[in-house]
């Protein structure tokens, strides 16, 4: 694990940021500290395993700049000693034994909801200012 990420397992998704083809991408917040992650998952049983792929890359990526930083990988099977039985409701926190986790720095909007607020003067000002 890298940065403040302590107890990945307690994270708390607030919502879903999209889907994409491996696995589906929440916002989850850290009730320790209020931050903020985006934090990809993909099935434990995912026969070719994606996130441990990009974990590395990411981690080799650390300090280029505009690129995310990633936090912690973890399945919801892993607990810390302090966790007991973990969360009552696995699917309202990060810790369903049945997905792998890849928590990185949450960048703000995606691209799709920044294409939608465009404008035509936006383009045109962009294109031809």
């Amino acid at each position: 694990m890298e940065g403040r990420l302590q107890h990945p397992h307690r994270l708390e998704v607030l919502r879903s940021l999209g889907k994409g083809a491996f696995g589906q991408v929440f916002l989850m917040r850290d009730p320790a500290d209020d931050s903020h992650y985006a934090v990809k998952t993909e099935p434990c049983d995912a026969a070719i395993p994606q996130l441990p792929i990009e974990f590395k890359v990411y981690r080799r990526l650390r300090n280029a700049p505009h690129i995310a930083r990633a936090h912690a990988m973890w399945t919801g099977r892993e607990r810390d000693e302090d966790s007991g039985n973990g969360a009552s409701d696995p699917a309202a926190t990060a810790d369903d034994p049945r997905l792998r986790y890849l928590a990185l720095e949450h960048l703000g909007p995606s691209l799709e909801q920044l294409r939608t607020q465009l404008t035509s003067w936006d383009v045109l000002w962009w294109v031809a200012p």
